[in-house]
């Protein structure tokens, strides 16, 4: 799915850092809530066969005398004595064994996207056979290359571009513009991604946001004008993810629904064929 010569323009750490928050739900955890209160720990656990040899919490500062002993199913107390929101239990000799089992299994014939899931594929197992543990549990879901790449090429037509931007007037991009991450991506001909860019390379050419629901045009016109034409575009904020990321255990799909209705999210374009997958998916309705 990537290209061999992909061009990767005007991506800084900070849109991938926020990214990865979004995509892990750390960015619920990394903010206080709406009164003020403080923001969930979380806790990073070394042990062996149940025995603590290092903790840490999330400002890295060493816990191991207050954990003597760690045990699967006393978990909910630790969350109550630490305020943790996630914890994480490695088992010692686990990371060697991850690393054992992934030189294995890669090859130099594979591309980034397969040496990826690949590794992914490792992790999911040793999860399972809980060397590696995390609390609340994750859902990870049995990902093969072939399936994703069958479900690429039947979502996304060749020559077009999917554009994300997240908005936040509390952060600010390289550009001095008030998102807090964005990814624009073209798909080229053999469903190959050849491009990989942000809203900062649009802000070379007079990107402007003040309201962002009104000015999420400007991002798909300059797009159009510098880059392809725009199949999918995805436009939302920070406090939408946020918010969606907490409601949707409790609501599903209903609340993403209200999300479009009341503007919180805007699909445009939002093509017929996305619709008609995600009906057929059964996790669609309008």
């Amino acid at each position: 799915m990537l290209d061999e010569n992909i061009k990767v323009v005007d991506i800084d750490a900070l849109h991938w850092l926020h990214l990865f928050e979004l995509l892990s739900g750390r960015a619920f955890d990394e903010r206080k809530g709406e009164k003020g209160r403080k923001k969930p720990a979380r806790l990073f656990v070394i042990h062996e066969q149940g025995k603590v040899l290092k903790a840490l919490d999330s400002e890295q500062r060493l816990i191991t005398d207050k954990l003597r002993h760690i045990d699967l199913s006393g978990l909910e107390k630790l969350e109550e004595l630490f305020g943790a929101g996630t914890i994480f239990l490695v088992e010692r000799g686990a990371p060697r064994r991850f690393m054992q089992v992934v030189q294995r299994r890669l090859s130099l014939s594979q591309n980034y996207i397969e040496q990826l899931l690949e590794m992914y594929q490792v992790f999911r197992q040793m999860v399972e056979s809980r060397e590696f543990y995390i609390h609340p549990p994750l859902p990870l879901r049995d990902i093969r290359y072939a399936g994703l790449f069958n479900l690429f090429k039947l979502a996304l037509p060749e020559d077009k571009l999917v554009v994300l931007v997240v908005f936040s007037g509390e952060h600010k991009d390289l550009s001095s513009l008030p998102i807090y991450t964005s990814l624009i991506f073209r798909v080229r001909k053999g469903h190959f991604i050849d491009l990989l860019t942000t809203t900062d390379h649009l802000a070379r050419f007079g990107l402007s946001v003040s309201n962002w629901r009104q000015d999420y045009h400007r991002v798909i016109r300059l797009c159009e004008q510098r880059l392809g034409e725009v199949f999918l575009g995805i436009f939302t904020s920070l406090s939408a993810i946020i918010e969606l990321q907490r409601e949707f255990a409790k609501q599903g799909m209903g609340i993403f629904n209200r999300f479009l209705k009341e503007d919180k999210i805007i699909l445009n374009p939002f093509p017929l064929r996305l619709k008609m997958l995600l009906k057929m998916a059964g996790r669609f309705k309008r």
